[in-house]
């Protein structure tokens, strides 16, 4: 079975009343479990069904105060047949559970003694088998009385009459339920013969004297309780259950101990639910049981007529519509992480954006406040920070590296233009050196009126020669050739 695209084990649980009325026998339904032959007092019958096949394990456990001697299937059910008295007495009630595929034997047969151990301590004596032809439809039976058992091993009564009480609605495990409205002390406008006194445990667990009230019989003709045999004061009386295997609550309980035990046997993906997917919030439709009748009939009437019947077409349009339902929400579910990333993703770029506008805005104010004249001034004090690095060879530690506007000290901006100018007559002092091959050159206005040695004159007038005839090559070498 599909849940939410996802394929769990099936969960089915039927609880039956086996009565006289329907002719039901409580020894033929225990020998037609256990699979074995059982006689009937009661009808003087023997029911076989010692070959049937698939009756893996049988087993009765005992509730508290049990004779023994019920351990015995035949003693035990002829028993039951023999309190009952009524025609249409409830001789015994039937669970019938099935059983996940993803469960082994062993583990089956472990399921259906913790069932059965639920079932004990409610008062009950369970006769159960497990049953697997290997079909693909392993199940359990589950055979409870419907009678308490009392400390001395009697069965005890399944109804009790009693004098009526004044009844309060409270909830009970989720369920508003009526019970006998209970007064901690007499209250002081009703009199005292109105009420019984009954001690049980309070709400934190000590025992504690309540007062519950009575209902008296009214008479008509003059508006006071009536009075009867021997001058007694007459009360309403109610009939309870003497044990609450009947409680419709029970159903619930019952429901949710099997799918817990079946839990323990089954992974994470294939636990089951006894609840209705309305309850568990989940948009799929419940399937109708087919039965092995039904499953005869589809059969049957494939063949012949070349159609499901009525109960199992139901069951595959359901399947067909709640695969269709998986889809979809596999579908948004995709869709919803998708959405959700996206999501993300937008709310980085918003914040990105939120920066970068935050950023803009600060430098429009810095600029805002600062003068082109400052700003170009703050560029010269920049250059001349690096030329004046570069002359003195060495960087005060005070001065910044023109990144910082701090800490620049010129005293003026000739003294840039001229360390510039120095920088200039340096290179072309080197230039002119290494032409004349390490030889220190004179200008021609200095040699005038000085007086020079022989060779340097001779290597000055040397290097004028040179000088021209290289002009002049330069000049008409490229007609001549």
């Amino acid at each position: 079975m599909l849940r939410g695209g996802v394929r769990m084990s099936i969960s089915y649980m039927d609880v039956e009343n086996h009565t006289r009325s329907n002719s039901a026998s409580a020894v033929g339904k225990a020998a037609y479990c256990a699979g074995e032959r059982l006689h009937c007092e009661e009808r003087d019958k023997y029911y076989n069904y010692t070959k049937k096949k698939g009756v893996i394990y049988s087993e009765i456990v005992l509730c508290e105060n049990a004779p023994e001697e019920y351990r015995d299937r035949e003693t035990l059910w002829n028993a039951v047949e023999k309190v009952e008295k009524a025609s249409d007495a409830r001789l015994s009630r039937e669970f019938i559970c099935a059983l996940p595929r993803e469960t082994t034997d062993a583990e089956n047969i472990a399921i259906g003694k913790k069932f059965a151990k639920v079932l004990a301590d409610q008062g009950m004596i369970v006769d159960w088998a497990y049953h697997n032809k290997g079909d693909g439809n392993p199940h359990l039976h589950f055979l409870a009385t419907t009678r308490a058992i009392d400390k001395n091993g009697n069965w005890c009564p399944k109804e009790i009459k009693r004098i009526a009480h004044v009844k309060e609605e409270v909830e009970i495990d989720g369920v508003r339920t009526l019970v006998d409205k209970r007064y901690t002390s007499i209250p002081e406008d009703k009199e005292e013969y109105l009420f019984d006194e009954v001690t049980e445990p309070n709400d934190e667990g000590e025992m504690q004297t309540f007062y519950i009230e009575r209902i008296p019989i009214i008479d008509e003709a003059t508006g006071k309780q009536k009075i009867g045999a021997r001058n007694r004061k007459q009360w309403k009386r109610e009939t309870i259950q003497a044990n609450y295997f009947n409680n419709r609550g029970n159903m619930e309980y019952w429901r949710k101990s099997w799918a817990d035990i079946c839990n323990q046997y089954l992974s994470k993906n294939n636990q089951i639910d006894m609840r209705s997917y309305e309850r568990q919030g989940v948009d799929m439709e419940g399937q109708i049981h087919e039965g092995f009748a039904a499953r005869e009939l589809d059969e049957r009437m494939m063949r012949e007529e070349g159609k499901h019947s009525d109960r199992v077409q139901y069951n595959i349009e359901v399947r067909a519509a709640n695969k269709e339902r998986a889809r979809r929400a596999v579908a948004l579910s995709i869709i919803a992480t998708l959405i959700k990333m996206l999501g993300g993703k937008i709310k980085e770029l918003v914040a990105e954006l939120e920066e970068l506008k935050t950023s803009k805005e600060n430098m429009k104010e810095v600029l805002s406040n600062v003068s082109i004249g400052e700003l170009l001034g703050r560029s010269v004090h920049r250059g001349a920070d690096a030329i004046s690095s570069e002359v003195a060879g060495s960087t005060s530690s005070e001065r910044g590296t023109g990144e910082e506007e701090s800490g620049v000290d010129f005293t003026s901006l000739d003294l840039q233009i001229e360390a510039r100018r120095a920088r200039e007559a340096k290179r072309e002092a080197d230039k002119r050196e290494s032409r004349l091959g390490g030889k220190t050159f004179v200008p021609r206005k200095q040699r005038q009126g000085t007086e020079f040695s022989q060779e340097p004159q001779k290597a000055g007038e040397q290097h004028d020669a040179e000088r021209k005839t290289h002009n002049l090559g330069d000049e008409y070498g490229g007609r001549s050739r």
